[in-house]
């Protein structure tokens, strides 16, 4: 769909299809590729821990988990790299006008879990992309992810908010990425909840939310989490549809 729309206006394709082409599934791929480390050292390792740079003990994990956090983290940087890349030929190009991404998202973005009142703030984020502020980028789209996970996770008939509290406050976001986890397979909730709030990971809606993250380091994963909205936007039915029509047909 923004393909062929960018097609229309005489603009290079090439990069943006190569962008949107990629699937997260390929987390999955290189897990079945991959083999597990027999070494006998791993009989003496009990877990590991992740340490800021402050020297202050972060996060803990079992060695499983820690391997599982490796891989996936290995793979993400080789698909930042090549998202850098290819961004970088996509600025050779013509600037992308913003009235053309405001047309994307307010008249053909479809998307059941981007709420009609959300979409000036997805369109500002991904115009902020374009543009190479990812710092912008990423403030303006980590909460709007957020709620569309929320939104998500209403539509397939989860609880949201801890009932059993006096107060009902939601539930956070990692627990509920969790809920939706153990109800299917689908890698791009899983490696959003690595990526966003794991705090063996990179955890990274955490450390922008607390004001922990470095400029740097906001715009390094910010280009990444500006592609996981390029997907949440152009691929909803291959990432949640089945999901939600499942839940729908078990009620």
């Amino acid at each position: 769909m923004f393909k062929k729309l960018l097609g229309f206006y005489g603009l290079k394709q090439t990069g943006l299809n190569a962008l949107l082409s990629v699937s997260v599934d390929l987390f999955v791929q290189y897990h079945n590729l991959t083999t597990e480390n027999k070494s006998f050292l791993n009989s003496f390792i009990s877990g590991s821990s992740r340490i800021d740079g402050k020297g202050k003990t972060v996060g803990r994990t079992n060695n499983e988990k820690s391997q599982e956090i490796l891989k996936r983290g290995f793979l993400r940087e080789c698909l930042i790299n090549a998202i850098i890349k290819t961004k970088w030929i996509m600025n050779e190009d013509k600037e992308i006008s913003k009235n053309l991404i405001y047309y994307f998202v307010f008249k053909k973005c479809n998307n059941p879990i981007i709420p009609d009142n959300r979409k000036i703030i997805f369109a500002e984020g991904i115009n902020a992309g374009f543009k190479n502020d990812f710092i912008l980028s990423t403030h303006l789209l980590l909460p709007q992810i957020e709620n569309s996970i929320k939104i998500l996770a209403d539509k397939c008939n989860l609880l949201t908010a801890k009932i059993y509290e006096d107060l009902q406050h939601d539930n956070t976001l990692g627990g509920i990425l969790d809920k939706l986890i153990n109800i299917s397979d689908c890698e791009f909730i899983k490696e959003l909840k690595d990526f966003l709030v794991e705090t063996n990971s990179i955890n990274f809606r955490n450390e922008v939310a607390h004001g922990i993250c470095e400029p740097s380091q906001i715009d390094y994963y910010g280009i990444y989490l500006w592609w996981l909205s390029l997907k949440l936007i152009e691929d909803r039915e291959n990432l949640f549809e089945d999901m939600i029509s499942t839940t729908a047909n078990t009620q």
